[in-house]
């Protein structure tokens, strides 16, 4: 594994390969669990690593990692939705009682002028 600091290639030492081989595992074991796939998907997924280039892994890890935000966005989306459509019909109802005491004092006074 290769670092670039200031457009120069630093390697890295075996310290820092073990630690950004386990973050590694660890962010990929997150993203296998937490995604919407089947148990079948995320067995082939696994079976798959071991055959892949460190260079195939890591865009491997970051293709999931987009798929996962994603996923957790689409999530989020729909609970702003909901709440929206909440406020929607509670500002509604509210609208709706405001011009129906309108209407009501507005026929009280046709009332009173005939």
């Amino acid at each position: 594994m290769v670092r670039k600091i200031k457009n120069k290639k630093v390697k890295f030492t075996q310290e820092e390969k073990v630690i950004l081989s386990k973050f590694l595992g660890i962010k990929l074991a997150i993203f296998i669990d937490n995604l919407n796939f089947s148990k079948d998907t995320k067995e082939l997924l696994i079976n798959l690593l071991p055959d892949l280039a460190k260079e195939d892994l890591i865009k491997f890890i970051n293709i999931l990692e987009e798929k996962y935000a994603s996923q957790e966005t689409e999530l989020l989306d729909v609970e702003f939705e909901n709440e929206l459509a909440k406020i929607a019909i509670k500002h509604g109802n509210a609208q709706k009682e405001v011009d129906e005491q309108t209407l009501q004092k507005m026929s009280t006074l046709f009332k009173k002028r005939k």
